[in-house]
C-alpha cells in the first residue's frame, strides 16, 4: 500500500500472486475519511477481476465530477512468480493548468514538456523540478507510447537514429538499484523493457530511453535532450 499527500491524493498498490488464495485486497484512508481500495479475485471463469472502490467517511461513493481516478494494471515478478500489479490513485479535479509548454495527455492525467536544450541528467532533473514537474517516469506501455511519440514528434532525427532521451531513473544512490526520481524501483513499475545489453553499469548511472522506447543507462555527465512530466 502507498499513500501520498493525504490532503489531495491517496492511492493503493496491490500485487496479486498465484497461490495466494482466490481474493486479495489493499486499502488506504486519508485523515478526512476518504477511502480507496482495490479487490482482486477470480471470477467463475478463472479470470482475474479487479474492482476499485472509492468512498467518503460515511461509506457513500464520491461525486464523480469532483475526483479523478487513474488505474494501471500490469505484471511484475515477485519471488519467481509472475504477479498482477494493480495501481490506483485518486486526486481531486483541479482547475490548475500545467505550466507553459506542457502538452496534456487526457488518458494519463499527466502533462509533458520536451526540452530541446541538451543538459546533463542532474541539470535536467533540476530544470523539471523548477517547473513544478519531474523527469518523466515510464510506468506502463501507454506511458512509453506517449513519451516515444513526443520524442518522434519533436526530435524525429534523433529518435530515428536511436539516440537516447533522458528520463527519470538512475542508480546514483546505490549501484545496480535502479529507481525513479520518485523513489520507485524500476522492477516494480508497469514497464521495465531494457535495450539489448542493458542495464550496463559501465555506461554510467543515469536513465534514458532509446529511439525504440527501451530503457538504457547513460553517463550522468552526457548532455542530451530530456522530457519533464507534470501532474496537478
Amino acid at each position: 500500500m502507498w499513500l501520498l499527500n493525504t490532503a489531495v491524493l491517496l492511492g493503493c498498490l496491490l500485487v496479486a500472486c498465484p497461490g495466494e488464495g482466490s481474493s486479495s485486497q489493499c486499502g488506504s484512508t486519508t485523515k478526512k475519511g476518504y477511502k480507496i481500495s482495490i479487490v482482486s479475485h477470480h471470477n467463475e471463469s478463472g479470470y482475474h477481476v479487479e474492482e476499485v472502490v472509492i468512498e467518503d467517511s460515511s461509506g457513500k461513493p464520491l461525486q464523480k465530477n469532483l475526483w479523478s481516478m487513474n488505474v494501471k494494471v500490469g505484471n511484475t515478478s515477485c519471488l519467481g512468480k509472475t504477479c498482477a500489479l494493480i495501481k490506483a490513485h485518486l486526486s481531486p479535479v483541479s482547475a490548475v493548468s500545467p505550466p507553459a509548454g506542457y502538452v496534456s495527455i487526457q488518458d494519463l492525467g499527466y502533462s509533458y514538456k520536451f526540452h530541446y536544450e541538451k543538459r546533463t541528467w542532474g541539470e535536467a532533473k533540476m530544470i523539471c523540478e523548477s517547473e513544478g514537474a519531474h523527469l518523466a517516469v515510464i510506468d506502463g506501455e501507454l506511458d512509453r507510447y506517449i513519451i516515444l511519440a513526443l520524442y518522434q514528434r519533436y526530435d524525429a532525427n534523433s529518435a530515428a537514429n536511436n539516440k537516447p532521451l533522458m528520463v527519470g531513473f538512475s542508480d546514483v544512490i546505490k549501484s545496480g538499484d535502479y529507481r525513479t526520481v520518485l523513489g520507485e524501483p524500476i522492477s516494480c513499475l508497469g514497464y521495465k523493457t531494457w535495450a539489448s545489453g542493458q542495464p550496463d553499469a559501465t555506461a554510467g548511472n543515469c536513465g534514458a530511453i532509446n529511439g525504440k522506447g527501451e530503457l538504457t543507462v547513460i553517463s550522468c555527465g552526457l548532455q542530451l535532450p530530456f522530457i519533464c512530466q507534470w501532474q496537478a
